[in-house]
């Protein structure tokens, strides 16, 4: 031996250092210095051995030379943390959130989708939110994304700045037009993260924004977005909620997705939307996702029947039993279709198919169909979940509607208030017909509240109400102003308010309320049986909310109440009501119909019942959502006998089984009905039987759209991909726990601080809660690596002061909410730091662990040899997996791709060091069967590696597509607009607009040769770790 020469500790073969030229003699014994990365250390020369610098797995095996089972957990966390992995999820348990498999159904999906885009199409209560969550930290995880955008309704603003920072521990801030356009522009920041939501109404940009004389802060974001989107992309995720507001391709609102569009790599679009196929609304939001593939509705069309066979042959492969001739016909109907023809998977697939061995093995076909599903045009597009088929919701609605009959005060008002609408309501025309609906309602609502407020000549209408009555689409845009003016200060509220003063009698009605008397008694009954249940009502109208306020408080209810305009209380209010035992009932307004969970109240009381059935869903959406533990809910319906409300109730809804049953399909269809059913209610002058003949026509033809939409339904189901499927491949993620853990972070982490900064001072207290107390020198390097990585989340472990530790909790679920210790997950840059500064090859090549054998395993006792590789593949995109292989010893068999993944798995979770190896096994029978891995590996690397350059040639191929199709697009509106001011004579804008066309052909010829530089594809297997099992 001598001094500069690698050597390892013969009694921990994993632990190699250099010889240093300290070296002492005693006895005629030699003591060497070594020198290892984290320290220096002293043993005897019999207790060392040389290190080859050539060493090979083979000379490895031979001499026996096995590393601890540590290496095999580290090798695989390290690898997980440092790739982009396939197989692993990263977004599942490393969020604050309950584990649901079908809402991991669009992350997957998500991935798959070759359009970096998704519609995400789960009916209400299932959770969509929290589905696009998972998709932005997977996202973060793979691609380091950095830069996000909300859209949502105004009222949901504060709800999604909650839920980011809750749920996934992202802190997002509120902002509006100006302040987006000030966050894009400031170059200081560019390398920074960050997270905006913004109202859709606040975005959504002002007519004639092209011209830029209109300077309206919309306007001047929407320009900007437009110009900087044709050279870069501004955010790397756009999460639209509520989506469906963007259907009418006319609006501003769709404009302002076509808008963004370009401006992101990924986009997320939330709707409760049902799929139909021959829908216009469908094909509007997914010309947004992708307006190549989906730019002409025909085109849309021509793509479901270009991925119709490729969706049977899938369905097929996965089914059962197939012939190489029915595998050829079916490769020949996808290469039939104009659009597939020359796709270059399918023609080598048809040019050299499988054999019939391969077909009849199953695992063969499986890996086959998904290769084929990632062809598929729609591929991971659109996911659609229903609450029928999710078998965690299972809760029962019991819906009542106590009968109310109006006394003779009641009775005279709302007859008198009644007869003045309907003769307001006959010198409008429908539009305004249906507006004077409002006064109608509120006075259903409740009496004495709307007689006060006409009293007072308090308006008729706020934000809730008018996005109630027409949503924020293009009907909105065009008449919200003309809304406001009618319904504050228009002829309508000063006839109401004379009519107050004429016949109203305010202490009167209140003393005779029978509304709110049949409130009191019902909840008094309804809390001596169920003493401590928390209840939450739903009024339309703010004065509404605050006369139950008064009355609840003068009977000795302690309640609460939220309405719109409260900003951050609202998320506060509702944390009050969850957790104070004295707050009974809490009363809010529409406000909370849309993103709220209440599913900790099991009661929901409608005082005024919607006539759009949309916000009845909604509103029992709080309650029956994904977590209710009740098995039964209660739904009670107030209103007065004999009234439209009643009519409409007992004939329609209940017929329907709206309130038994969750809209689902029918939401986009109601809504519209129920609404030419409320102008003829109000417009005319009909008899009650009238009224109830009006009512039939309305339930048969919903009906008979219930019926088809059912249809529809079904025909769509492929458009979804295979649902099943996908469910199963969640379910096999976390049974075979691939993603990270709390407990696997702990274990890197400690032992990359042991190894490299021996003098950090960790202390195991509770589970996996640690007090940390870096040393010096790692304080320092991590404060290095923080400057460095200036969009490294902040941490207070590098500023500490030395003896006082920091508490800290390894759980990779985000929660930033948190404060009595510090979260430590994938994302924290202790995490991070500790990845870049480990050498993959500091693992020891060879490991040998024993373990017993797991209850109700597919594994047999025995010895087994086991081999993981890394794929990577770089070209148009990165993709990387992990290969787990193993063979038994004693047969020579090798184990399915799955069960080779469990035994490792199992290794990782309960193995140990397996002490005896060397004189239990011979090495070179280890080296016979590991040829024969790394030769069927090898083999399958081929295969591996021509199916992703065709994979890689096709996604070049529709990229440049894609980029032309955009490019094109702008040129011609920017042509238009050219055209246009060469007739006005304003030969300024036109050189400008000259000058955009310029550089927009200048980014089609770099992008392109971009995107060409990238058909060359470079795959690469590298080694993991391999090693031995005993399964005892």
């Amino acid at each position: 031996m001598q001094p500069g020469k690698r050597v390892r500790i013969k009694s921990a073969p994993d632990r190699i250092g250099v010889l240093t030229d300290d070296v002492q003699t005693i006895g005629g014994k030699s003591r060497w210095m070594v020198q290892f990365t984290d320290q220096k250390q002293r043993f005897p020369e019999k207790n060392l051995e040389l290190v080859d610098e050539l060493e090979s797995i083979e000379s490895l095996l031979k001499a026996g030379n096995f590393g601890s089972a540590r290496n095999l957990r580290g090798a695989i966390t390290h690898a997980r943390l440092t790739g982009k992995l396939a197989d692993v999820i990263y977004s599942m348990e490393s969020t604050n959130t309950e584990f649901y498999a079908y809402q991991f159904k669009p992350v997957l999906n998500f991935l798959s989708s070759p359009s970096n885009g998704i519609l995400i199409a789960d009916e209400v209560g299932l959770g969509k939110t929290i589905e696009a969550g998972l998709i932005w930290t997977e996202l973060r995880a793979r691609e380091n994304a950095k830069r996000l955008l909300i859209l949502c309704p105004a009222v949901l603003r504060h709800k999604w700045k909650s839920e980011l920072n809750h749920r996934f521990g992202i802190r997002a801030e509120i902002c509006d037009a100006a302040n987006v356009l000030e966050r894009l522009k400031d170059t200081s920041r560019a390398n920074e993260s960050f997270a905006l939501v913004a109202s859709i109404q606040g975005l959504r940009p002002s007519k004639n924004w092209e011209d830029y004389t209109v300077d309206t802060n919309s306007a001047k974001l929407a320009r900007f977005i437009e110009e900087e989107a044709s050279t870069k992309e501004l955010f790397d995720c756009v999460i639209v909620d509520e989506a469906h507001y963007m259907r009418n391709s006319e609006s501003q609102t769709h404009k302002l997705g076509q808008l963004i569009r370009p401006a992101t790599k990924n986009i997320v679009l939330l709707s409760a939307t049902p799929i139909q196929l021959k829908s216009d609304d469908l094909f509007h939001l997914l010309n947004i996702i992708d307006n190549e593939n989906f730019e002409y509705k025909n085109a849309f069309d021509n793509v479901l029947n270009a991925n119709q066979p490729i969706m049977e042959l899938t369905g097929w492969l996965r089914s059962g039993d197939f012939s190489l001739d029915d595998f050829k016909l079916g490769v020949a109907n996808c290469l039939s279709h104009p659009l597939l023809e020359e796709n270059r998977q399918l023609k080598e697939l048809f040019n050299s198919p499988p054999s019939q061995g391969e077909l009849d093995n199953v695992d063969y076909r499986i890996r086959l169909a998904n290769r084929i599903e990632r062809i598929n045009l729609l591929g991971g597009v659109v996911n659609r979940t229903r609450k029928r088929d999710v078998k965690e919701h299972r809760v029962v609605r019991d819906p009542q509607a106590p009968q109310i009959t109006m006394n003779g005060i009641e009775r005279n008002f709302y007859e008198a208030v009644t007869e003045r609408v309907r003769q307001y309501c006959e010198r409008y025309d429908q539009f305004e017909g249906f507006l004077l609906t409002i006064p109608q309602r509120q006075m259903c609502s409740s009496m004495p509240a709307a007689l006060r407020a006409w009293q007072n000549k308090i308006g008729l209408i706020d934000d809730e109400i008018l996005s109630d009555t027409l949503g924020i689409d293009s009907d909105a845009e065009k008449y919200e102003q003309k809304i406001r003016k009618e319904t504050t200060a228009g002829p309508l509220i000063s006839e109401l308010s004379s009519l107050a003063q004429e016949i109203g009698n305010y202490e009167l009605i209140k003393q005779n309320d029978s509304k709110y008397n049949t409130l009191k008694n019902t909840l008094q009954e309804y809390w001596r049986s169920n003493p401590g249940y928390k209840v939450v009502l739903f009024s339309f109208y703010r004065e509404t909310l605050k006369y139950l306020l008064e009355r609840l408080k003068e009977d000795g209810v302690n309640a609460q109440i939220l309405m719109g305009g409260m900003g951050d209380t609202k998320d506060q209010i509702v944390q009050d009501f969850k957790e104070k035992e004295e707050i009974q009932i809490l009363l809010t307004s529409e406000v909370l119909s849309e993103g709220v969970d209440l599913q900790f109240s099991s009661t929901l009381i409608n005082y005024d019942l919607p006539w759009n059935p949309m916000r009845v869903e909604q509103r029992i959406g709080r309650i029956d959502r994904i977590g209710q533990k009740a098995d039964r809910i209660l739904i009670l319906n107030l209103f007065y006998e004999d009234t439209i409300d009643d009519r409409i109730y007992n004939r329609l809804f209940k017929r329907l089984d709206i309130f038994t049953h969750a809209l689902g399909d029918l939401e986009a269809v109601l809504g519209q009905k129920i609404r030419n059913l409320t102008y003829d209610l109000l417009r005319h002058d009909l008899s009650k039987e009238q009224e109830q003949q009006r009512i039939e026509q309305t339930v048969s033809a919903i009906a008979n759209e219930k019926q088809n939409q059912e249809e529809l339904e079904t025909e769509a189901a492929g458009l979804a991909a295979h649902g099943d499927y996908v469910l199963n491949k969640v379910s096999a993620a976390k049974e075979m726990r691939r993603f990270i853990d709390g407990e696997n972070l702990w274990i890197y982490v400690r032992d990359f601080l042991k190894r490299k900064y021996r003098g950090s001072n960790l202390v195991e207290k509770d589970g996996l809660s640690i007090d940390i107390d870096l040393s010096s020198d790692a304080k320092n390097d991590l404060k290095h690596f923080l400057e460095a990585s200036r969009d490294a989340k902040s941490t207070n472990l590098a500023f500490n002061a030395i003896g006082k530790p920091i508490t800290c909790k390894f759980y990779n679920n985000v929660d930033l909410s948190r404060r009595e210790y510090e979260v430590i997950n994938q994302y924290h840059p202790l995490v991070q730091f500790a990845a870049k500064n480990t050498d993959p090859e500091r693992f020891h090549q060879v490991v040998a662990t024993k373990l017993q054998h797991p209850n109700k395993s597919e594994l047999d006792s025995g010895k087994y040899l086991f081999l993981i590789k890394r794929w990577s593949t770089t070209g148009a995109k990165t993709e990387e997996k992990l290969i787990y292989r193993a063979i038994n010893l004693a047969t020579g068999q090798a184990l399915s791709e799955v069960l080779s993944e469990k035994l490792i798995m199992a290794a990782i979770s309960h193995g140990s060091d397996w002490l005896e190896v060397k004189s239990e096994i011979k090495g070179d029978d280890l080296i016979a069967h590991y040829h024969n891995l790394e030769e069927s590996l090898d083999n399958e690397f081929e295969d591996y590696q021509k199916q992703m350059r065709l994979e890689n040639e096709d996604r070049i191929d529709l990229a440049i597509s894609t980029v032309n199709g955009q490019i094109d697009r702008q040129i011609a509106t920017k042509q238009s607009s050219i055209n246009t001011l060469t007739e006005k004579g304003n030969h300024r804008m036109v050189k400008l607009f000259e000058a955009q066309i310029k550089n927009l052909e200048s980014t089609r010829e770099n992008r392109t040769l971009d995107f060409n530089l990238r058909r060359k594809i470079n795959n690469e297997p590298r080694d993991v770790i391999m090693g031995v099992i005993y399964v005892q």
